[in-house]
Parts: C-alpha cells; sequence; structure tokens
C-alpha cells in the first residue's frame, strides 16, 4: 500500500494524503538548501583559488619587469666570473625583497646558468621546467609568462619567465619561483567541502530514512484507526443482530427441550434433537464471539500461577476429546495476573484450532511453559505446536478480525484471543515450522508472588 494513496474502502482520504504535499515540500526544500550550501561552498574556495592565482601572477609580474631592468644592466657576460658573481648578488636581493623560493637564470633549452644560490647551480636540475615550454616559448618571443600552478614535494609552486633581452642569438630568461603554500590551505579546505558533500547526502538519506519511518508508522496509527472505526461499527450492529437472534435462539432451545421430553423415546428421534440442540449451541458461540467485538472483555485479574490454569484448561480438553495427545512440559510456580476463564478461553480455541490444523487421525499437541527475560522483564511463554498443514501467508494475518482458512466459522476466534491477551499486557504470536505445522507463542509478563488478589 502506497503511503500517499487515497484509500478505496473508506472513501475519504487517509490521514497522510493531507500532510503528503507537505513533507513532499520539506523533503524538496532539505535538499534544495544542501545543494545550495554545497555549491556556495565550492563556488567560494573556487573563486578565492582564482583571485589569489591572479594576484600572484600580477605580483610575479611585476617583481619579474623590474628585476629583468636590473639584471640587464649588471650582467654583461654570462660567462665573465665577475660579472655573473654580481649577477648573483642580485638575483639573492631580489629573491629576499620579494621573499622567493628561487631566482635563476636559464638559456632557451632550460638549462640553468645563473642561480641565486650557486649550490642549486651546479648540482641542481631543475626537470620541472621542461613542463613549462609553452611559458619559456612566450618569454622567448617578448611577453611576460606564468606557469601553472604545480604541486612538488607537498608544496605548491608558480614560475614566472621573462627575456632579459642581451643577445637574440644566445637569449637568457629570467625565472622567478614563488613559494604558493597558502594554496595547499585552500586544498584542504576543497577536500574537506567534498566530505561535507558526502556527509550532506548521507545526512540527507538519513533524514529521507527518519520521514519514511515516521510515515510508515503513521500509516500503521491510520490502519488501526480505520480498523477501529469498522470494529465500532461493526460492534454495534452485531451487538444489535445478536441480540435479535438471541431472543429467538432461546425459544427455539426451551421449544426444543420441551418437545424431547414429550416426543418418543426412540434412538433416531433423540439423535435429532441432539443435532438440534448441537447447532443452536454452535450459534450461541458465533453470537457470543460478535457480542465480544462490541465490548471489552470483563477480567477479573488475580495474581495466580499460570501453570495451574493451563492444566485445568488441558484436563476440560481432554475430557471432552480423550483421542488427542499432548507432549507437555510445563515449569511450575509462574506467577502471572491473570483472568483464569479468558485465559482457558483462549487455551480451549488454540487446542480446537491445533486440532483442525493437524493432518493426523490421531492429533498430537506441543504444550510447553517456561520462564523467559526480555528487555529485562520475565515473561511466561506458552507454546502450543501442532503438526498441521502449517500457514500459508502472513502469519500476522491469523490474528485480523473475519480472517479464516477454515471452510466453517467466523475467523473471529484468533481475534478475540489476542484482545484477551493484550489485555492482559501480553503479546500472541504465530510461526512458521518448515514442514511439519505452526507454533503459537503468548507472553505474559510475569508477577512478583506477594498475594492472590494483588
Amino acid at each position: 500500500m502506497s503511503l500517499f494513496t487515497v484509500s478505496k474502502n473508506s472513501g475519504e482520504q487517509p490521514l497522510l494524503f493531507n500532510r503528503s504535499s507537505a513533507i513532499i515540500s520539506v523533503l524538496i526544500a532539505t535538499f534544495i538548501v544542501l545543494l545550495f550550501i554545497n555549491l556556495e561552498n565550492y563556488s567560494s574556495l573556487k573563486n578565492t583559488g582564482q583571485h589569489l592565482e591572479r594576484a600572484l601572477n600580477e605580483r610575479l609580474i611585476t617583481a619579474a619587469t623590474l628585476s629583468s631592468q636590473l639584471l640587464e644592466r649588471d650582467l654583461d657576460d654570462p660567462i665573465d666570473s665577475y660579472s655573473r658573481t654580481l649577477t648573483r648578488i642580485t638575483l639573492n636581493r631580489i629573491k629576499s625583497k620579494n621573499d622567493l623560493e628561487a631566482a635563476y637564470i636559464i638559456d632557451r633549452y632550460g638549462n640553468v646558468i645563473i642561480d641565486a644560490d650557486v649550490v642549486y647551480e651546479k648540482n641542481f636540475r631543475r626537470s620541472y621546467i621542461l613542463r613549462d615550454s609553452l611559458a619559456i616559448n612566450t618569454a622567448l618571443a617578448g611577453r611576460v609568462a606564468t606557469s601553472q600552478l604545480y604541486s612538488m614535494m607537498g608544496s605548491f609552486f608558480k614560475n614566472v619567465y621573462i627575456n632579459l633581452n642581451l643577445s637574440e642569438e644566445h637569449p637568457l630568461i629570467l625565472v622567478l619561483e614563488a613559494n604558493a603554500d597558502f594554496f595547499d590551505i585552500l586544498e584542504k579546505f576543497k577536500s574537506r567541502s567534498f566530505i561535507i558533500v558526502i556527509e550532506s547526502v548521507l545526512l540527507f538519506a538519513l533524514l529521507l530514512l527518519f520521514i519514511m519511518w515516521v510515515l510508515s508508522q503513521f500509516l500503521k496509527t491510520e490502519n488501526k484507526l480505520q480498523q477501529s472505526k469498522r470494529l465500532a461499527a461493526l460492534g454495534q450492529m452485531s451487538a444489535t443482530v445478536a441480540h435479535e437472534i438471541r431472543n429467538p435462539l432461546g425459544i427455539i432451545k426451551a421449544t426444543t427441550d420441551i418437545l424431547h421430553e414429550r416426543s418418543p423415546r426412540d434412538t433416531k428421534t433423540a439423535e435429532l434433537y441432539t443435532f438440534i440442540n448441537a447447532e443452536i449451541k454452535r450459534i450461541n458461540i458465533l453470537v457470543n464471539d460478535f457480542l465480544s467485538l462490541s465490548r471489552d472483555p470483563d477480567l477479573n485479574l488475580k495474581n495466580r500461577d499460570i501453570s495451574t490454569t493451563i492444566r485445568q484448561s488441558f484436563t476440560q480438553f481432554k475430557n471432552e476429546y480423550p483421542e488427542i495427545s499432548f507432549d507437555l512440559e510445563l515449569e511450575e510456580n509462574i506467577c502471572v495476573r491473570h483472568d483464569t476463564d479468558r485465559i482457558h478461553q483462549v487455551l480451549l480455541n488454540l487446542f480446537i484450532n491445533a486440532v483442525d490444523a493437524s493432518k493426523e487421525t490421531k492429533p498430537k499437541i506441543n504444550l510447553n511453559l517456561y520462564k523467559k527475560l526480555m528487555r529485562k522483564k520475565e515473561f511466561a511463554c506458552i507454546e502450543i505446536i501442532d503438526k498441521g498443514v502449517g500457514i500459508t501467508g502472513d502469519p500476522e494475518k491469523l490474528f485480523e478480525p473475519f480472517y479464516t482458512t477454515k471452510s466453517k466459522g467466523t475467523g473471529l476466534g484468533l481475534f478475540i484471543c489476542r484482545r484477551i491477551i493484550e489485555y492482559h499486557a501480553g503479546t500472541i504470536t504465530a510461526h512458521k515450522i518448515p514442514k511439519s505445522g505452526t507454533k503459537i507463542v503468548i507472553r505474559l509478563p510475569v508477577r512478583a508472588t506477594r498475594g492472590e488478589n494483588e
């Protein structure tokens, strides 16, 4: 059943249908807000990175333009030792003043000619320069060019290239290398933004699951409400019909008894009256079942040993059905607050169902009683196991009103049993036993044995 469908039986819209548009609107609004926040975060980080890179490019281009003018004045001959020393001093001054990572001069092939740090000049091969061949060619063409932002050994760097205009035959290019560690922080923020996206998706999924769970609970509540309304209306009608049937039924019973007394005492006539009384008894049971729909069980609750009540029910059933065999395993002295007559009614109904379901000519029923600790509470567990054909479909449907798999009956027996057990603050469930029948489990809360009337 869909959460947002219209009930066809009741002729009116379910409770959830009236709220479906609001729920869907909340989900869409939440999704849009999360999407907007993540897109805004990503856009902000991207714009910040672009702004920082533009600012770094402008700083490097300005530094390269001014530095090239100094070097063109000082560097006369790149081979002359004195000229190289002056150039190296100038490069160090440029490096220090502009807070650069490195400053050096290369030829058109990317070979380092002079480096601000003489150690790197002799022993260090800057192979990453080859990746900036496009920027080098741009510089050779007479324009200032900056490299792409690149990462090396966990840090970010950016280069600027400018032609020194010293010789057309052997052009030299000034390279200024700037450390861009703030981009590392930016990348961490970007990584974090991806985590936030994943967290947002998970949060939305959890919210969706939570809302679906809430809707399912509302749906169950609505179904119970609709069922209660139907049962209330049916109960009122059943009570009226049952009373109308019971009155003439009593007259029929009394008349039958009088006619039986006055009729001849032959076997055939007595058998006919026996059939009539049996059918009157069956109709009376049906009437009582329908009356149970219109009123709550009237319970006489007392603290008693539940095993005693079970033995009494077992004994009565055995007297009526001596061909039925039982396998008993009953734990003694389990005190449960219960109404003996009502529990007796439930057990007899379940015994009859077990016999009806059995495929054997001499059915056997397993009857167990034991204590079990569940959620820090102690329960008396009653198990009734048959060797019948088993359950087809959902076991929970067995306890719905008017649901029956028998050719005879109203389908109210197990529904009434469940009502009685629930009024005892207990539960009753049905379980499939593969290829061997059905198990009914009743759980009733155990009480301290302080007094019978408590």
